[in-house]
């Protein structure tokens, strides 16, 4: 039984541009699905509240089983190619095994947790697959667009340092200031020249911000001891390579860890560190 449906520009491509569905009409749209099991064979997912992914693969092919089901060629989508059945219907029946139950939605109402199906979600993988880490740097283009807005709550929630909104709309930018963007830019009306000069002007305001903490550390230099509960992953890394003596070494750690990790994405190398001589590969 459906209790909420997103509304996707796929669904408004469907309906006003002439877009076509695979299944003809008649039919149902949505796509963005969430709502409570009233029947199916698995008598423990009966009263379950669930999403309902906006894709669902085969999960029989060889990409399917390769991990990849996001890429199944055999792949449905509810309002587009899995019957007359979408999410507008007041019930769809849809294959249990690729429903993914709710758990602890507190005070949050059902129906508005149905845009996880593909909103949340889209922006979510594609976080993990760039290897998103805390403390890196990211650009939303499109931030205060419907997955653009999730997108840059993702990225934060990530532990992204600094996150910078690109959009055309100020008002919806401002908003996203609340919504994890550390700043904003609208290109529109500007020429390329005038978008360098504002990116510029943050990153020299976050990268002074970002020097008042690593001075910080330095005046806490004693608490970066290898083997000492305090010292993140990447103090312990470089430990093994040699001796962090002060906090000096500690802040020398962090930027080698941090050009090395970009590196890494930039020459597409499995996430290991370069050792040090690679770095002049990217320069040449």
């Amino acid at each position: 039984e459906i209790r909420g449906c997103g509304v996707c520009h796929t669904d408004l491509s469907y309906f006003y541009m002439g877009v076509p569905t695979v299944q003809k009409p008649p039919l149902s749209l949505g796509h963005e699905i969430s709502g409570v099991v009233v029947a199916g064979d698995d008598p423990r997912l009966i009263g379950q509240e669930v999403i309902i992914p906006a894709v669902l693969p085969c999960n029989t092919c060889e990409i399917c089983k390769s991990g990849r089901g996001n890429r199944c060629l055999n792949q449905k989508m509810p309002g587009n190619s899995m019957g007359i059945y979408g999410g507008y219907s007041s019930h769809i029946p849809v294959p249990a095994k690729d429903l993914c139950v709710v758990h602890g939605r507190k005070d949050i109402p059902l129906e508005h947790l149905s845009v996880v199906a593909d909103a949340v979600t889209t922006p979510y993988q594609a976080a993990k697959r760039a290897k998103l880490q805390s403390g890196d740097l990211v650009i939303v283009i499109g931030a205060a667009g419907g997955v653009g807005s999730f997108m840059t709550q993702t990225a934060k929630g990530f532990g992204a340092r600094v996150v910078i909104g690109i959009d055309i709309n100020d008002e919806k930018l401002e908003f996203m200031k609340g919504y994890g963007a550390d700043a904003v830019i609208n290109p529109k009306g500007k020429s390329a020249k005038e978008v360098k000069e504002l990116f510029k002007a943050i990153c020299k305001e976050k990268g002074r911000a970002l020097q008042l903490r690593l001075e910080d550390l330095r005046s806490h230099r004693h608490q970066a001891r290898p083997g000492t509960g305090a010292v993140p992953a990447l103090l312990r890394r470089h430990a093994g390579r040699r001796r962090l003596r002060h906090g000096r070494d500690f802040l020398h750690a962090v930027e080698a860890d941090g050009l090395r990790r970009r590196a890494d994405r930039h020459l597409g190398l499995p996430a290991l560190g370069l050792p040090a001589g690679a770095r002049h590969v990217r320069r040449r």
